[in-house]
């Protein structure tokens, strides 16, 4: 196991209950779901479900990656007038038109770059292993962690990854025996809100 891959499974576990802890404490604040929020979306029209890119056998940029979101889109065709469902299948056709509309002014207009640099890393990660690139690739992967980090909000994480950066003798007890101390204070917040939000 490498060792950004180590550093991903720790810091993974801490996460998690970082992750927890955020979601209870924004609990009331979140109200109800908007009704547009995945309410009428096609799934296949999500940003969630963009397909991950294939192998390319190159190194590849974000903008690769989007111009191979944009050619994966489905085209959508309107019922034809003489239907005998067009008064039911035109409503439908508008959803999926305004759907595919909105996710590709969303990838043209810079909306989902993070998302696009994420998954660029995570092919050029897997081209320079094949090709036996592993420096090259373990950069990537610090790269890859700490974006993924920071898209978590998960800031103590991202300082950490910049500490390790600069270290390169840090052993592995060393982080995880850090990233413990964060689970047992994640675990003492559950508990405290836990005590305070129990209904006697």
């Amino acid at each position: 196991m490498t060792r950004a891959r180590r550093l991903r499974f720790s810091f993974q576990l801490a996460g998690t209950f970082g992750v927890f802890l955020t979601a209870i404490l924004s609990r009331e604040a979140m109200g109800q779901e908007h009704a547009h929020d995945h309410g009428e979306i096609p799934p296949e029209f999500r940003a969630s479900c963009l397909p991950s890119l294939p192998n390319m056998f190159r190194s590849v940029s974000p903008d690769d990656v989007k111009r191979y979101w944009l050619s994966q889109l489905p085209t959508v065709f309107p019922p034809s007038r003489s239907s005998s469902g067009y008064a039911y299948d035109m409503p439908i056709y508008r959803v999926r038109l305004e759907a595919r509309n909105c996710l590709i002014e969303k990838i043209q207009g810079g909306l989902l770059d993070d998302r696009a640099a994420l998954e660029t890393l995570r092919h050029n990660i897997r081209y320079y292993r094949n090709r036996g690139d592993s420096d090259r690739a373990e950069k990537l992967e610090f790269e890859l962690l700490r974006r993924e980090a920071i898209s978590r909000g998960n800031l103590g994480a991202v300082v950490r990854l910049e500490e390790l950066k600069q270290k390169d003798g840090v052993s592995l007890e060393e982080l995880v025996r850090s990233q413990a101390l964060i689970i047992e204070e994640l675990r003492k917040e559950l508990d405290s809100l836990k005590n305070r939000t129990e209904v006697p």
